[in-house]
């Protein structure tokens, strides 16, 4: 098992890759796999590497929608609403390989992002094992998909919220985005700014930007 993160705690023999460094692919060339299976690898896979093995991705999106390494936080700061994960082949291209599976997934609001992301994880070995078992059976998942997609890391800035949201898009994305470290920021009509790590709760009622106890309300454009 090869992890980006140092601190995985697994009762699998992990071999630590930072990044698409010769010693990751060296790794894989001792182990000569038959196959290959990426998740939550948030670098294009060089070529030395894939010719070593077929290789599949697991995508936490509906491809080719929100292709790239962060598909989740972009999927929470545009309100989406299609949320699910993809199986595709893995080409030099990041994300744009043959899609194999997909399958939706609803969130409850306000889902956080540790929720958010297990249960993706969970909708991705259920999809596995039928991919597994039914490599030829095709899901219809990808008919909800129009438009192709790609985004990079976050920044600063994309973690701007504007005052025409809608208030539940603006909870959503506070929800399940939030991370120790990080600020979000609210400039009202009027130019007072506002910088917040959580929200609480959301009414679809107009007010205005306020101060109740040690609360802020942030007015959008239904709530």
């Amino acid at each position: 098992f090869i992890s980006t993160d140092s601190t995985l705690d697994s009762n699998l023999k992990v071999f630590y890759a930072p990044d698409n460094t010769t010693k990751l692919q060296q790794r894989i060339a001792e182990l000569q796999p038959d196959l290959l299976l990426v998740t939550c690898f948030p670098y294009r896979i060089r070529d030395s590497i894939l010719s070593a093995a077929p290789c599949i991705n697991i995508h936490p999106s509906l491809l080719p929608a929100y292709r790239g390494p962060t598909p989740l936080f972009w999927q929470f700061q545009s309100g989406e609403q299609n949320f699910g994960v993809s199986i595709h082949r893995v080409i030099a291209k990041m994300d744009r390989g043959t899609i194999l599976k997909q399958r939706k997934i609803h969130f409850e609001w306000g889902i956080n992002k540790v929720d958010a992301n297990n249960r993706l994880a969970t909708c991705a070995i259920n999809l596995l094992e039928y991919h597994i078992h039914q490599p030829h059976e095709k899901d219809d998942a990808n008919d909800l998909v129009t438009e192709s997609s790609a985004q990079g890391f976050p920044k600063e800035k994309n973690y701007q919220i504007e005052e025409n949201w809608s208030v539940q898009r603006a909870f959503n994305f506070v929800r399940g985005t939030a991370a120790e470290g990080i600020e979000f920021h609210y400039k009202d009509t009027i130019g007072n700014h506002f910088w917040f790590i959580n929200a609480d709760g959301f009414r679809t009622v107009p007010l205005q930007a306020q101060l109740e106890s040690t609360d802020y309300q942030l007015s959008f454009r239904d709530g």
